[in-house]
Formats: structure tokens, C-alpha cells, sequence
């Protein structure tokens, strides 16, 4: 007859102690894990309930025709940074696709459409407009667009190499121009449009950016601060040609609201030649060339 298997000597069952620390120790962490859930839910670590903003000039946002409320996600809000992730890459797509970039300031926004959002631009004769400057740029939009030098500021020209040519205008449009064989014209591919506006209803500031192909708009990303009265700015800053000896092309800085962060008023103000002046406010910063091709 087979002889019975051996039993193994060193399986045996747990001790009530044993047994009883086991389950301590699950329902310790099984309280921590539902506390940090129901923080997660109830608290202001990602809050994606919407709620209506009065905000003025709704229409010329967007080219909506109903009242001036807008459902919109309050800070920090993940629904609205997966939207602004989107946008993100949309806008380095158009970068790269185009052959000169302008940014340009606004304190407001004209109602019309046309004046804040052109298809092309007329050029004089002779003219490449991959080697227009900031100003010259504002110039050639205003000859070519009616009312466009009321509601656009350029640059300034930077005074020295200790100090960039930043737009402190409350918002920020940025012209993508593309390719022609038209010796008259110019397309523009897309213009990205940032606008910070300060509410009553509730109190805070409302964030949108935008993108529109002519007077259409194909994508945007909205977030609201509330009681947030800070402001964001510069949203852009340039660095010309020459400015140090290391800068040999032209180029920007560009920054977004970031609809992670809980608060607009946060950062630090490095010194100069490159100050970062827009530090740890948002984590959507872009170095974009004036001119891609060159």
C-alpha cells in the first residue's frame, strides 16, 4: 500500500492574534483609502461640475447668439486641462505648418468678427512677410483690416539686452501665418486667442483660449478662478534678433492659464536676460520662433 503523503510541518493555521492584527492592519487602510476617495470627490482636488459664469461679450468669444452665462468648470478642473492638452498639440501643428508667427496684445475685443479674425492680409509689393518685426507686423494688419489698430498693440522694442518686449495687455492674439504663391496676399492659417476676464457673477476671472480658422472657431479650452483677481500676464514676451549675443533667430515666449492649478497668483519673477517672468504659474509654456523657417 502507498505509504500516506507527509504532511508539510511547516503549514499550520493563524493565531487569533495573528488573525486579529491582520485585520487591523485592513481596516486601517481601508479607512485611508475611502478618506482620500472622498476627499478626492468632495474636495477641490478636481472639481468637473459646471457652473454658470457671467461673462461679458460672450458672443464675440465665440459667435454665440443666447445670454451672456456660461457653463463653465471652476479651478482646478482636469476636464478642462485634457482640453487644453488638445489644444496644445493643435497649436504646435500650426507652428510648425506655418511660416511666420505674430503675437500681438488686446485690452478688449472688437464685435467685429472680421477685424479680430482675418482670412489673409494684403501685401505691398516687394514685401516677404517672414521678415516683418512685431510693429511692422501691427502695420500691415492695420493698412489691411479696418479697425484692427483701435483693439491690437505691438511690442515695444526692447531697451536693452536686461529687459524683453513683453505685452501686458489683459489678452493675447497670436497670428499663424501660412504659405503663398499669391505675391499680393497672405493667408493666415490660425489665429489662437487668450482672454482673461474679470467676473461679478460669481466673483473671480474667467480663462479662454481659442483657436479659429477665419471667423470659425474649431477648438478652445475654458477655466474659471474663482475669487481670483490676479492677473496673468505677460502672456507673452519677445526676444528679438541680437537681443544677447546667443539669439540669433527671433523668438517668443508664450503662456496659457493652466486649468490645473488652483490659483492664478502663484510664481516667482526670476531676473533678467531670461526671466521667466511667468515661473511656475502654468505649466502651458511654449518657445515659439517668428519665423519657423529661417
Amino acid at each position: 500500500m502507498p505509504k500516506p503523503a507527509k504532511k508539510n510541518s511547516n503549514s499550520r493555521a493563524f493565531t487569533y492574534v495573528e488573525t486579529l492584527v491582520a485585520l487591523s492592519i485592513g481596516a486601517a487602510v481601508l479607512t485611508v483609502v475611502v478618506i482620500s476617495y472622498s476627499a478626492i470627490l468632495g474636495g477641490n482636488i478636481a472639481r468637473q461640475s459646471a457652473e454658470n459664469v457671467v461673462v461679458a461679450d460672450r458672443s464675440v468669444l465665440y459667435g454665440y447668439t443666447d445670454t451672456n452665462a456660461i457653463a463653465v468648470g471652476f479651478s482646478p478642473n482636469f476636464g478642462a486641462s485634457a482640453m487644453a492638452e488638445g489644444l496644445r498639440e493643435n497649436f504646435l501643428e500650426d507652428v510648425s505648418r506655418g511660416v511666420a508667427v505674430y503675437c500681438l496684445g488686446r485690452d478688449g475685443r472688437s464685435t467685429d468678427a472680421s477685424t479680430m479674425r482675418p482670412n489673409s492680409l494684403t501685401l505691398p509689393v516687394s514685401t516677404n512677410a517672414r521678415t516683418l518685426t512685431p510693429d511692422a507686423f501691427l502695420g500691415l494688419l492695420s493698412e489691411s483690416v479696418s479697425g484692427a489698430s483701435g483693439v491690437f498693440t505691438s511690442f515695444p522694442a526692447p531697451t536693452s539686452a536686461t529687459n524683453t518686449s513683453s505685452l501686458t495687455n489683459a489678452n493675447l492674439s497670436v497670428f499663424i501665418l501660412g504659405a503663398t504663391g499669391n505675391s499680393t496676399s497672405i493667408p493666415i492659417n490660425a489665429i489662437y486667442e487668450t482672454d482673461m476676464i474679470t467676473t461679478t457673477s460669481p466673483p473671480g476671472t474667467y480663462a479662454s483660449v481659442r483657436r479659429f480658422q477665419g471667423t470659425t472657431c474649431t477648438a478652445y479650452y475654458h477655466v474659471f478662478f474663482p475669487n481670483e483677481t490676479s492677473s496673468f500676464a505677460p502672456q507673452a514676451e519677445y526676444f528679438p534678433r541680437g537681443y544677447t549675443s546667443e539669439v540669433k533667430r527671433p523668438f517668443y515666449y508664450i503662456w496659457w492659464p493652466d486649468p490645473a492649478a488652483p490659483r492664478l497668483a502663484q510664481g516667482t519673477n526670476p531676473s533678467p536676460p531670461y526671466r521667466h517672468s511667468m515661473a511656475g504659474r502654468t505649466s502651458f509654456f511654449f518657445v515659439v520662433p517668428v519665423f519657423p523657417p529661417l
